[in-house]
């Protein structure tokens, strides 16, 4: 019996963070932390049951002049569903209600296979206020 490989396909996999049986969204799949000198402020768990769903846990955070979190004043809280999750490209958009009842709208984009940027999309929001790094617990 001889075995033969397909140089092409082991590129396009190792490249494209995607292996047998994955779906674009299957990538975004998982527990999802944001922490800052290690206090964990957002939670974010996404799992592809017919389409993406899941649950965020935020808490308060502090973000100084430059745009980067300088202060996490209470850490990531109880979950809340997901609301109107879709994966748009290379972006996955989403609302979740935060604990006030206001409806908050986030964008996350892979930067890795464990690692990724959330996006807080508020009117009024700073543009300076850069995107929150994540990293894949689970």
């Amino acid at each position: 019996m001889t075995t033969q490989t397909l140089p092409g396909l082991a590129v396009l996999l190792v490249s494209g963070f995607l292996t047998f049986g994955d779906t674009q969204e299957d990538r975004y799949v998982g527990e999802w932390r944001g922490a800052y000198r290690g206090k964990v402020f957002v939670v974010l768990k996404l799992e592809n049951k017919k389409g993406l769903r899941g649950s965020l846990g935020s808490g308060q955070i502090h973000v100084g002049e430059d745009g980067l979190i300088d202060e996490v004043g209470e850490e990531a809280g109880e979950p809340r569903p997901l609301i109107d999750v879709k994966l748009v490209g290379e972006k996955l958009s989403f609302r979740c209600k935060d604990s006030d009842g206001e409806i908050d709208h986030y964008e996350m984009k892979l930067t890795g296979e464990s690692s990724a940027e959330l996006r807080l999309l508020l009117v009024g929001l700073p543009e300076a206020v850069k995107p929150f790094t994540l990293k894949r617990s689970k």
